[in-house]
C-alpha cells in the first residue's frame, strides 16, 4: 500500500543522525497517518504530457501535448490544472537542480529550467493552513507567474556536443486546507549498455553544429493562452 511504501522512507532523523533532523521521523508519520486517514486515495498530478527535444546548432528546442489540460481529477472531479515547469541538467536524476530545502535544510525540490501556468488570480507561492505548513516542516511550493501556458520552448544557454537531460511537469493547484500542489515524476535510467530509459515527460538531446534531417534555424513560435 502506499502507506507501507511511504514507512520504508529513508529517514534522515533516525537513530545515530543529526539531532537537527529527528522532526523529519515524526513528519513522516504524519504522511503515512494522512494517507490511511484518506482511505489511501491521495489527489495524483495531471497526467504527464508527452515530450519531445529536438537538437540544434546551439539551442534544443522542446515541445509537449496539452493532455494535462484536459483531464480531470478523478479523486477531486475537478479540472485542476495549473501549469507546466520544464527542468534541465547535466545528470539524468537532476541532481544538480535539486536544491530547494524546508526549514531544516532538507532538500526537498528541484529547480526549474522555465515555469509557465494558467493566466488566473492562482500565482506566487502556496500558501497552505497553518497545519499543511508545519506538516511540511517550512517547504512550500511556487505556483508561477501567471504567465499564461506554452507548448514549445526553446533552450539556448546550452554547449553544443553537451548531452542534456530535460522533463517536463504537469502541477495542479492544491487545496490550501488539505494537500499541496501535486506535481508529475521525472524518471530517467542509463542502463549498463548505455542505452537510456525515458519516461514520456523526459527526454535528452546533445546540441550539435550539424544534424541530419532537421533545419537548424528555423524558429518556433511561442503561444501564450489560458
Amino acid at each position: 500500500s502506499m502507506a507501507e511504501i511511504h514507512s520504508m522512507d529513508d529517514i534522515q532523523g533516525s537513530p545515530g543522525g543529526l539531532e537537527s533532523d529527528v522532526p523529519a521521523l515524526f513528519a513522516l508519520k504524519q504522511t503515512v497517518q494522512l494517507i490511511y486517514d484518506q482511505d489511501y486515495r491521495l489527489a495524483p498530478p495531471p497526467s504527464k504530457p508527452t515530450l519531445h527535444a529536438v537538437a540544434g546548432d546551439q539551442k534544443v528546442t522542446l515541445y509537449w501535448d496539452r493532455i494535462a489540460e484536459e483531464e480531470q481529477d478523478p479523486i477531486l472531479k475537478e479540472y485542476d490544472f495549473q501549469g507546466y515547469k520544464i527542468y534541465r541538467a547535466t545528470d539524468p536524476n537532476f541532481n544538480d537542480v535539486r536544491n530547494i530545502t524546508n526549514a531544516h535544510g532538507v532538500i526537498e525540490g528541484y529547480s526549474p529550467l522555465a515555469q509557465f501556468d494558467l493566466k488566473d488570480d492562482i500565482h506566487g507561492y502556496f500558501y497552505p493552513s497553518e497545519d499543511l505548513f508545519e506538516d511540511s516542516q517550512g517547504y512550500t511550493f511556487y505556483m508561477g507567474d501567471s504567465t499564461g501556458l506554452v507548448h514549445e520552448y526553446i533552450d539556448t544557454n546550452v554547449q553544443n556536443g553537451r548531452t542534456y537531460y530535460y522533463a517536463v511537469t504537469a502541477y495542479d493547484n492544491g487545496d490550501p486546507n488539505s494537500m499541496f500542489p501535486s506535481e508529475n515524476s521525472k524518471l530517467i535510467s542509463i542502463l549498463n549498455s548505455g542505452d537510456i530509459l525515458l519516461d514520456q515527460n523526459t527526454a535528452y538531446a546533445t546540441p550539435t553544429s550539424s544534424s541530419a534531417g532537421y533545419n537548424l534555424d528555423q524558429n518556433f513560435d511561442i503561444e501564450h493562452y489560458g
